[in-house]
């Protein structure tokens, strides 16, 4: 049985979108690997919040994937070497904290972004039909083998045809004071992680 999305009960698809994607400015800034490490852990349970399953050895691969790549360019002080490569500290730091940025932007968005979320005009159609399109793909990914990616993508993309006569309805979700204080306990967090970093 899919999890149940627990954010969508608290928040219409708006006011979550814009209470929660601009977290990642804060996010961006914070260069502390404990710290990070914090953000990401609260960003993978908005997630699980939002009803997504979360795959743990994949993030933890992407995160060492991208420290490796940034090992191959020694920075600061040697900690050890390992034939032609020189383990730094500073390689070692730029590179796990680049590692959590990015799949805390993808939990951002997985947690952020609902199938009901629509924006004004023409190209707020297309920005919102988009992000529809990549949480279907992503939730649907399992599906997707190497021979049948090219029809599973076009079936996704077919099924959600009928998603455009409930955008009205969904809209229509009330906003509740549990919501909004789960909005301003995030912003408490990651904007006073981000100054707190400085003291270390």
């Amino acid at each position: 049985m899919k999890p149940k999305d627990r954010i969508s009960k608290l928040l219409n698809p708006k006011t979550r979108f814009w209470g929660f994607i601009p977290l990642i400015i804060p996010f961006s800034f914070q260069d502390n690997v404990l710290l990070k490490f914090i953000e990401v852990l609260m960003l993978a349970f908005l997630v699980t919040l939002a009803g997504k399953k979360l795959k743990y050895l994949y993030f933890v691969m992407m995160v060492g994937s991208v420290t490796f790549f940034h090992l191959l360019t020694p920075a600061g002080q040697l900690l050890y070497s390992l034939g032609p490569i020189d383990i730094t500290l500073g390689s070692l730091v730029i590179g796990v904290v680049k590692g959590f940025t990015i799949i805390g932007m993808v939990f951002l968005s997985l947690s952020a972004v609902h199938r009901d979320l629509t924006f004004p005009g023409k190209l707020g159609a297309l920005l919102g039909e988009t992000f529809v399109y990549l949480e279907v793909i992503l939730d649907r990914k399992k599906e997707i083998t190497k021979g049948n990616w090219i029809t599973k993508i076009d079936q996704f993309l077919e099924d959600l045809y009928p998603l455009n006569a409930t955008n009205e309805v969904a809209e229509k979700r009330t906003n509740t004071i549990q919501g909004f204080l789960l909005i301003g306990l995030y912003w408490l967090v990651f904007v006073g992680l981000s100054l707190y970093q400085f003291k270390f």
